[in-house]
């Protein structure tokens, strides 16, 4: 009879967690929509060249080199990069609009936070010593403070979205008739300068 409750209690915890998930992206989708979102030509190009070698390490692990895949899809490298953009260019304006959010709305990590989390992962990776030297790292720590604002950012969002939380009021808190002007980052780069570069126009 536990093992049976439990299994329902996990099958309705999993339930509300891909309804949660799915009302947080049409929240964020709304979002976009509703927003002019900009950046520069260089910091998507950057992005691209991230992104064809993060796909190229993830093969390596399969045993599987990059020529070969270009083998077998019968592409160029150039071609490949090009099917990686509208994907690219997705993922710059979910992190873009992210990023004025958690502006916007005062969300900030601690540096405990940081800390804790990169404690976390050494703990429970394969290779703790050789995981610790990189999320202690300085990049690590800011892909690590990145990562734990969009986390927080994407509660805000589902908490607002469910009506359980009204926008708090700060006196930096910009007006909905303003039009705000945003630098950010996305999370999943390292730190692409986009100071004075980039746009989150919300209208």
């Amino acid at each position: 009879a536990d093992l049976t409750a439990k299994i329902r209690e996990d099958l309705q915890r999993q339930k509300e967690l891909e309804q949660e998930s799915k009302l947080t992206d049409e929240a964020l989708e709304k979002i976009i929509a509703g927003a002019t979102i900009k950046w520069p030509q260089v910091l998507e190009e950057q992005e691209l060249d991230d992104t064809v070698q993060r796909e190229g390490a993830a093969l390596q692990q399969y045993g599987i080199d990059f020529e070969t895949l270009l083998r077998l899809q019968q592409k160029t490298a150039e071609e490949f990069r090009e099917d990686l953009r509208e994907r690219v260019q997705n993922n710059l304006r979910s992190a873009l609009a992210l990023g004025k959010i958690v502006e916007l709305e005062n969300i900030k990590v601690d540096t405990e936070d940081v800390i804790r989390e990169a404690g976390h992962m050494a703990a429970i990776s394969e290779n703790p010593e050789q995981m610790a030297d990189v999320v202690y790292s300085e990049q690590g720590q800011r892909v690590i403070a990145n990562n734990l604002l969009t986390e927080k950012a994407l509660r805000r969002i589902l908490a607002i979205a469910k009506g359980e939380a009204e926008a708090e009021e700060t006196e930096e808190e910009t007006d909905a008739s303003e039009t705000p002007q945003a630098d950010a980052e996305p999370a999943e780069t390292s730190e692409p300068d986009a100071e004075n570069a980039t746009e989150a126009d919300a209208e």
